[in-house]
Parts: structure tokens; sequence; C-alpha cells
């Protein structure tokens, strides 16, 4: 069905990021560009929150903060490397 749609396939590192890596390749960046994806992620969850809590509902508000406390988190690992 989406056979037609898809013209190009590659595979990322798979290392924790692989997420974020095809995100990047995707988006016609380098897969070692994914910090700068989880960058924009986070920047996004932070700024516009209130809205992503009315559209995904009340339910989801906990895993909506404990995804967005992780990525915040695991940040500090793009400074270690």
């Amino acid at each position: 069905m989406f056979h037609p749609y898809i013209y190009k396939v590659r595979d990322v590192r798979a290392n924790g990021n692989c997420g974020f890596r095809a995100v990047a390749v995707g988006l016609n960046l380098h897969e070692n560009a994914w910090p700068t994806v989880r960058y924009h992620l986070m920047e996004e969850l932070r700024i516009y929150y209130n809205q992503y809590v009315v559209m995904l509902g009340t339910k989801e508000v906990t895993m909506f903060k404990s995804a967005w406390i992780s990525l915040k988190i695991d940040s500090r690992q793009l400074k270690t490397g």
C-alpha cells in the first residue's frame, strides 16, 4: 500500500537515539544531527506544553511530563558525548 510512496530507505545507527537519528535523516540532515532534533523536540514540548495536554487529554498528562523530564535529564549526555 505505501510502497509507491517510499523512494529511499536508510539504516541509522542503533544506540538508543535511533528515533532521533531517523527523524534527522528524514529531514535531510546527517544522522549525527540527532542532538539538534532532540533539542527542538524538548523546546516544542516546553513551549506548547498546555496545548499538548489539551490535545492528548488529562489521562496522558503524567506520561507527557515523564517523557519531557526524561528528555531533559538525558540531555546531560549530550554535553559529555
